[in-house]
């Protein structure tokens, strides 16, 4: 079976969750679209990256699927066509990156996409970083832990119009205000200070 990189989008965007795509808006015009098999090689990036996280998802996905014996449709497809490939993935165990990536380019087929429809995507990136404990050559950024005197408030709480609505700031002078924007923190000049030393934070 090969399925549509649509499908293996799903999947990566998936993970271990399980639940009904979300429909596209009205505004979406298929029959504007034009789908066009592409090769592997077409694909920025291809072979670059361990094809050992996008495997441990499908893995995860086809666990769901037969979990619920009864499901109809999973990723925008018949969950019968699924049936095939998860039977195909659970023969290989301990496999190569080689053998993974042949596995992805048997079972699946890459698509371009053009034409002038507006479309609805979600997708979700879980960046990985390369950090040192020490600043020197490349890592010269540093990245923070989240500030001891930021707070978030419900404002659901007080009233149930906002229901699901939260503002995030900080106390000053016994109000609570919205916190400094990136720019001040990175200059340590809160908006009650005049960037002074001795201003106390």
């Amino acid at each position: 079976m090969r399925a549509s990189a649509l499908a293996f989008g799903f999947l990566l965007i998936l993970g271990a969750c399980a639940g009904p795509a979300p429909k596209p808006p009205v505004s979406v015009q298929p029959s504007t679209l034009v789908r066009t098999p592409v090769s592997f090689a077409d694909l920025p990036g291809w072979g670059l990256s361990s094809f050992r996280p996008a495997f441990q998802a499908l893995a995860t996905n086809c666990a769901f699927l037969e979990a619920r014996p009864h499901k109809t449709s999973f990723a925008g497809l018949d969950a019968e066509r699924w049936k095939p490939l998860c039977l195909s993935l659970t023969r290989q165990a301990d496999l190569s990156e080689l053998a993974l990536r042949t596995f992805f380019e048997t079972h699946f087929t890459p698509f371009a996409f053009t034409g002038s429809a507006h479309g609805f995507l979600t997708g979700y990136y879980e960046p990985l970083l390369e950090v040192a404990r020490e600043r020197g050559g490349a890592y010269q950024t540093p990245l923070w832990q989240k500030p001891h005197d930021m707070f978030t408030a419900d404002l659901g709480a007080f009233d149930p119009s906002l229901k699901g609505k939260k503002i995030t700031g900080k106390i000053s002078q016994n109000r609570f205000v919205p916190y400094d924007s990136r720019e001040q923190i990175a200059r340590g000049c809160p908006p009650t200070c005049s960037c002074q030393r001795a201003c106390d934070r």
